[in-house]
């Protein structure tokens, strides 16, 4: 029995397992009546036709049947079939089958009228509600309706009329088939799984398998189907998408290769750019020959209370120590100490050492190796009385030939009397200077190829040109002019104090190859002590702690002992290591001594003893490193002034506590300290 879809609604056929559209399996419930769909009239199960139309059960549309073999029931006289054996009116017996009739040729289905989906287009048959393509429910009868042409409609074959039945013996009468003869193989596909006719459907109506795709329904059979045409499987679609996706995924990583290997290069290229810039940079610092030179501070101008303070004094006298820190592109920071020794009528001693760090030329170029230790420099000075007064040389430059030097005409640590008064009288003087390292080097290589151009003219009185380092000094001359007409106030520690000491600003420039040299010189006529000095983009040096001897009335630590009295804590900057180690140098005697000295007073007292680093270096490192100079500070005192174990702790926060900014020199220098800390 026809019935719609249980899902998409398309009326089933009574013989129709699997919906066209959908594929949904009809119920397995079998149906116990079907009817005409043409008539209406009520159809014995399994019958092909209408007994009362003739239409073909489940077609779209009317078709002829052929007509059955017939005679009269002998009762009540009305037509039975050949092959009824009892008559459908009465149920009287009939007799005997009729003999059957010669066959009759079966007569061709006639072509479905169909109409077009409002929804998707496809051809569906007029008796159909929903269409076999999209599933679109018909609201109502469709007024297009489409029919085959006739030129391509085969002649409708002639059916003989029924024989009276009194003239048909019964013997002679053969009953009709149950269902006409099968109706002549259609040309068009086949269901690749059980071979019936496919529609046009998505799936097939007998067995459900899904079509590979629509076959369109709005094509005649009759059409399709010429004289002796075999059945012919529809070939598979076959999408030509596969091909084109995958060459774009390829080209699209093809893309992404490139763009990460251009991206690379120019990676490599940056850094190794950044590189060479700054190799050459600092390589020009070295050499006072430009580069991006970290100039001193811009210090601010003294005020009068700082011109008249009894603290911006620096007097000359033995035990007197100057720290000086210093950076070096190559090198970077490290201190030199000066400490004077004696001071006599006719000359002034002093004393000279530093831990001056090996440059580590691989690193800077991204190669580990073994890291040199700091060359230890150990020298003394002297300094005749007279070049205090009047000499217009600063040698700078220590232990350069040997342990013991004098440089008549020369000054160490500060320009003369009659050069500082020049400055502040005239705005200018004669001066020269030395050049070191590199930059001394470059330029007495610049001397001697000049000599050397110059030879042939048979000079040879002209004087040697030394190479600092190397056996002698390079000199520069220029006319040294004073910067402004103000002292600044230039920050130092005096006696672990901060203080401003009024300094002299002035600079020069010998020519035009050469680099411009700045000097800071501590504006007092008594000791124009030289404070900071820069030439070129090269090293930096800078005065950041003054250690004065204590007055003969004052009792050695007692500005310690008074901190720690009243505040609980006192910076400690007279302790000084060797470069990037905990060993003390042989300078941190004086200080250690006040410590005990402190202790020894107050026998009651416990210390804590902290170290503290600048921001250079990692912050393990630098921890690590603090931790050992305060254990160091700590043993010394236990074994060389019997200072109680017990009395004292150490503790170490490396960077974690700054007291000044690391941006600076002289912040770094007063980062770097121990701090003694009342328990």
């Amino acid at each position: 029995m026809a019935m719609p879809c249980s899902k998409c609604g398309e009326l089933l056929a009574d013989d129709q397992t699997f919906c066209r559209t959908c594929g949904t399996r009809r119920p397995a419930s079998a149906p116990v009546r079907q009817f005409c769909t043409s008539c209406g009239a009520s159809v014995p199960p399994g019958s092909a036709f209408c007994n009362a139309c003739g239409a073909r059960v489940g077609a779209t549309a009317p078709v002829a049947a052929p007509p059955p073999a017939t005679r009269s029931c002998p009762q009540c006289g009305a037509a039975v079939t050949g092959t009824t054996a009892f008559c459908t009116k009465c149920g009287a017996k009939v007799g005997d089958a009729a003999a059957t009739p010669a066959p009759l040729p079966p007569a061709a289905a006639p072509v479905p009228a169909t109409r077009s989906c409002p929804q998707c287009g496809a051809a569906v048959s007029v008796t159909t509600a929903f269409c076999t393509k999209c599933g679109a429910k018909f609201d109502q009868p469709s007024t297009q309706i489409l029919l085959p042409s006739p030129a391509s409609t085969p002649p409708e074959p002639v059916v003989p009329g029924p024989e009276p039945a009194a003239a048909i013996p019964a013997s002679a009468v053969t009953p009709p088939p149950t269902a006409p003869a099968a109706a002549p193989a259609s040309s068009g596909p086949s269901c690749s799984s059980c071979g019936a006719a496919l529609t046009g459907a998505a799936f097939c109506v007998k067995c459900g398998a899904r079509v590979g795709q629509p076959i369109s329904a709005s094509v005649p059979d009759q059409v399709a189907a010429a004289p002796g045409a075999m059945p012919v499987d529809a070939p598979p679609a076959t999408s030509g998408g596969g091909c084109g996706k995958v060459l774009i995924i390829g080209l699209v990583i093809v893309f992404i290769l490139g763009a990460l290997f251009v991206g690379g290069v120019i990676y490599v290229g940056y850094q190794a750019k950044k590189k060479v810039d700054q190799v050459r940079n600092e390589a020009q610092s070295a050499l006072g020959l430009g580069g991006e030179s970290q100039p001193l501070p811009d210090w601010k101008n003294a005020s009068s209370s700082i011109l008249d303070a009894p603290s911006s004094k620096v007097p000359l006298l033995p035990g007197l120590t100057v720290v000086t820190a210093i950076n070096q592109p190559l090198q970077g920071d490290y201190e030199s100490i000066k400490r004077i020794d004696a001071v006599s009528p006719g000359e002034v001693h002093l004393r000279y050492s530093a831990e001056v760090p090996v440059p580590d030329l691989g690193a800077m170029f991204g190669q580990s190796g073994k890291k040199e230790p700091p060359r230890k420099v150990r020298c003394g000075r002297t300094i005749l009385r007279a070049d205090l007064d009047t000499g217009h040389e600063y040698q700078e430059n220590f232990c350069a030939q040997s342990s013991e030097e004098k440089y008549p005409g020369s000054t160490a640590i500060s320009i003369s009397r009659e050069a500082l008064a020049q400055l502040k009288l005239n705005g200018e003087t004669r001066f020269t200077y030395q050049l070191a390292g590199l930059q001394g080097l470059v330029k007495a290589f610049k001397g001697m190829m000049k000599e050397g151009q110059e030879g042939s003219k048979g000079n040879q009185d002209a004087p040697p040109i030394g190479i600092p380092g190397l056996g002698g000094d390079q000199g520069v001359t220029c006319n040294l002019k004073r910067v402004g007409t103000s002292d600044l106030a230039f920050p130092v520690l005096v006696n672990n104090q901060r203080v401003e000491l009024p300094a002299l600003h002035a600079s020069c420039k010998p020519g035009d190859d050469d680099a411009e040299a700045h000097f800071y010189f501590l504006d007092d006529l008594n000791h124009p002590l030289a404070l900071a000095w820069q030439i070129g983009g090269g090293n930096r040096l800078q005065v950041i702690k003054i250690e004065i001897p204590a007055a003969p009335n004052e009792a050695p630590g007692q500005q310690m002992e008074q901190q720690l009295a009243t505040k609980g804590r006192v910076q400690v900057y007279g302790i000084y290591f060797d470069f990037g180690s905990d060993v003390l140098r042989t300078e941190s005697e004086a200080v250690l001594q006040e410590i005990a000295q402190v202790l020894g007073q107050h026998a009651d007292w416990q210390l804590a003893i902290e170290g503290h680093t600048d921001n250079i270096g990692g912050d393990a490192y630098n921890l690590d490193l603090s931790n050992r100079r305060a254990a160091a500070v700590k043993q010394a005192l236990v074994d060389r002034f019997n200072i109680a174990a017990e009395r004292l702790s150490t503790a170490g926060f490396g960077a974690s506590r700054p007291v000044d900014s690391n941006d600076t020199l002289e912040g770094r220098a007063r980062n770097r300290r121990v701090e003694l800390v009342k328990k």
